[in-house]
């Protein structure tokens, strides 16, 4: 059985020692995965609401975990792992 980490497991094991990471920086945390890989997760696990990107400035992106006891679940659609608006996008401004 292989027990290596997931992408998951291994952002989240370095955000739990720190408030925020830039994303670059968490890229280097986490051993054994590309910046593509690792910003593909950090993508998925934005939009399941499980972390939030913040702006830093021009091109640059921070990362913070979302506290699960203060955040919804996210809805599940059609496709695994993706959120589904409340409402539909044209009503939303």
């Amino acid at each position: 059985m292989d027990t290596r980490p997931t992408a998951t497991e291994k952002i989240f094991w370095a955000l739990s020692d720190s408030k925020e990471y830039l994303l670059e920086d968490l890229a280097l945390c986490c051993h054994g995965l590309t910046w593509n890989q690792v910003f593909m997760e950090v993508d998925r696990l934005s939009r399941r609401g499980q972390v939030r990107l913040l702006l830093k400035g021009p091109g640059r992106y921070a990362v913070r975990r979302v506290n699960p006891d203060t955040c919804p679940a996210p809805v599940q659609g059609k496709d695994e792992g993706m959120t589904q608006p409340s409402q539909p996008l044209s009503t939303m401004r």
